[in-house]
This record gives structure tokens, sequence and C-alpha cells, in this order.
């Protein structure tokens, strides 16, 4: 039967079974590379999912769990950081350019939306920091808090006879928006599976991925709904201690007390660290937990105890591989800025609609999908996310 196979974003083929396993020995082929024929289904697969091909790998490698390109993931040169940027790019260029079916980016770039839903669309927005000076020229925290008061009386005055029913609007409008945000996590966490498996299958389905994984969905949206609840919890402390330590004081006293400089030192400390944390927990949930939860059919409490178990012998290598993402979708962002100044604004105002934003963006969002799935999978074995759920095991 004849394969063709994928080598630099290029197919190439056919050739037979005897001169794929020939490839595969000499290191021509290797075990992340894509094959096809017409026994795997309409999706390319990675070439250790067929069966046999890699059987001539040496005990010792197999031995000691290696990574896919056949290097012991514990030596200190085996993870790298480059070379899964060009096998994801390779991955996207197959999946969304080869061949090029506009189809096709319609229907993932709805999987793409629904996987970034209520999240940051991306835009690219500068706050505005200036603003006018006072009529009276006063500065001093003295003045500000004078023209404060003065400037509250009014609304104290209108609060008086109509708080009720302010207060009443300002609670539906919060509670409208809670629910609107558990509504776009729900959908979001549907949309992460259904984005991650027609990615790696190669295909452009909605219904089909989104009834197949709804449950590991809804394990990963309510996983994330308490987290989300803790984090609310954790602001919500940082900032009353705000008040007490730092706002308080300097309110009470009408102006800048020197005093509180130590505990607002401390308080911008504490958020630091928080917001670092925050960051590394979503980079890797969205990047790794999400693909392990796939491979292994795992709760995402599960899959975050399996990969804490490797985190805590690669402490350094995750900490990297967060910053290193961090700059590239630095880059990505750089890039997107030149193509909307280039364009005019036009291609900001496009990326700025909901889904038709999505379906542009496929490129990127493709590329940092594929990139956290062939960074995790050079730590091999039970780390390796192939093109459908468990194809790199055998059958029992």
């Amino acid at each position: 039967m004849e394969w063709y196979y994928v080598r630099d974003g290029e197919s190439h083929g056919p050739v037979n079974r005897d001169e794929l396993m020939r490839m595969a020995g000499n290191g021509q082929l290797r075990p992340d590379d894509l094959v096809w024929n017409n026994s795997v289904g309409e999706a390319w697969v990675r070439a250790d999912s067929v069966t046999g091909l890699f059987s001539g790998l040496s005990h010792n490698l197999r031995l000691h769990d290696p990574g896919r390109d056949g290097r012991d993931p514990r030596e200190p040169d085996a993870i790298k950081l480059i070379d899964p940027v060009k096998r994801a790019w390779e991955r996207m260029v197959l999946v969304l350019f080869r061949p090029f079916e506009i189809g096709k980016w319609f229907a993932l770039g709805f999987s793409a939306w629904l996987a970034s839903l209520g999240e940051s669309s991306g835009s690219f927005n500068a706050g505005s920091g200036g603003g006018g000076g006072g009529t009276d020229g006063d500065f001093s925290v003295d003045g500000i808090l004078t023209g404060m008061e003065e400037a509250w009386a009014p609304v104290r005055e209108f609060f008086l006879q109509y708080g009720g029913i302010v207060i009443a609007l300002v609670a539906t409008v919060v509670l409208v928006g809670l629910a609107a945000g558990i509504a776009f996590l729900w959908l979001r966490s549907r949309g992460k599976f259904m984005l991650l498996d027609n990615v790696l299958q190669n295909k452009a389905e909605v219904s089909e991925p989104w009834q197949t994984w709804k449950q590991h969905a809804n394990s990963l949206f309510r996983w994330s709904l308490g987290y989300g609840i803790i984090c609310l919890v954790i602001t919500l402390g940082l900032l009353g201690l705000s008040w007490q330590l730092v706002i308080k004081p300097c309110v009470e006293a009408r102006a800048f007390v020197p005093e509180v400089g130590g505990g607002l030192a401390a308080i911008v400390l504490l958020f630091l660290v928080f917001g670092a944390v925050t960051f590394y927990i979503s980079r890797f949930l969205n990047d790794l937990i999400i693909p392990i939860m796939y491979r292994h059919d795992l709760t995402a409490t599960e899959a975050w105890s399996k990969f804490l178990g490797l985190y805590h012998v690669n402490i350094g290598r995750f900490l990297t591989y967060g910053l290193f993402v961090f700059v590239l979708q630095m880059c990505a962002g750089m890039i997107m800025l030149v193509a909307i100044l280039a364009t005019c604004f036009i291609a900001g105002c496009l990326m700025a609609i909901p889904y038709l934003g999505a379906v542009l963006l496929l490129p990127v969002t493709v590329f940092f999908r594929f990139y956290g799935v062939e960074y995790l999978a050079q730590y091999g074995g039970d780390f390796v996310v192939g093109a459908v759920k468990g194809d790199d095991e055998p059958d029992t």
C-alpha cells in the first residue's frame, strides 16, 4: 500500500511501506512527522502511530521513554523551545494551506471563535493616560480630596432620592454579567476541545467534537469556574488590604502618608506574584492540560495531577516555556500591528468583528495550539498527543 509523508511543510510520495520503514530506520522520517494512506481515513496521522513503523528503535531508547526525536528528556539539551516552532509551523501550514479551502477556514474558525469567547479579542487598544488640569491649578492631595468631596455632594443627594432604584439596576447588571460570563466560560470550554480535536485530525467539524468531548469540556468548565472564584476572592482580599494599609490612612490624613510606603511596596509585590502565578496557570491550562485531558481521557483535576508530576522535575523548563510563549505572542502581536498599519486599520477593523476576526487569525491560533502540543510531546510517552485520542497506545 502506498504512503505519503510530510517534510518541511511539503507532502511527498507515494512510497511503499518498506521504503517508509527504511526512512524511519535511518532518521529520514521522524516519529512526529505526518503520514497518510487510505487505511488511516481522511486525516493525516503521526508516523509513530503506525503499528510497527518504529519497532526497530533501540531497547535503551524505549527503556528511558524518550522524546520523539530519540533523546532522553532527562538530558539537559533534550527539550527545545525552538524546534517545536518549526514543527508547529509545518502542521499549521498543512492544516490551513495544503490545500487552502475557504469553507474549511470558516468552519474551523467557528471552533477558534468559541475557544476564545469572552477572552481578549487580540485587538490593540491604547489607553488614554492624559486628563485635563484643574481650573484652580491646585494639584495637592488636599485640593484633590476637596474637589472630590464637592463633586460627590450632588451624587450623594441623588442617591438619597433614587438609591434603591440604582442599587437594583446595578445588581441586575452584575447578575446578568455574571450569568453571561459563566455561559461564555461553558461555551469556551467546549470550543477549546473542538479546536484541539479539529487541528489534530485536520478536519473542520462542529457537531461531532461538540458531542464527543462534552464531558471533558464540562470538567474543564467546572475546574475553571472554581479557579475563577478563587482568583476573585484573592483579588478582593488584596484590594481590601490595599484599602486598609494604603488608601484609608491617606484619605484620613488628607495627604500622602510616608508610613504607608512599606505597605504599598508589599501590596505591589503581592499583586505581581499573584499576576505571575495566574499567568502560568492559565498558560499551562490552555497549552498543556487540555491536550493531556484529550490524550488520556482525564478530568481537569486528574490532568493537573499528571502534569504536576512532570512539572516538579522540570520546573525551570516550564517556567522558561511560559516566558518563551509570551515572547512569541509579542512577536505575533507586532506582526498583526504591522498588518493593521499597512492596511490603514482596515485589517484591525475586520479582526475586531466577532467570528470574522477568529477566521482571519486562524494561522496564529492554530500555530499556538500546535506549539503547546509539540513542546509537550518532547517529554515522550504519556505526553505525546497524536492525531486521535490514544492512537500511540497499543491495542489491548
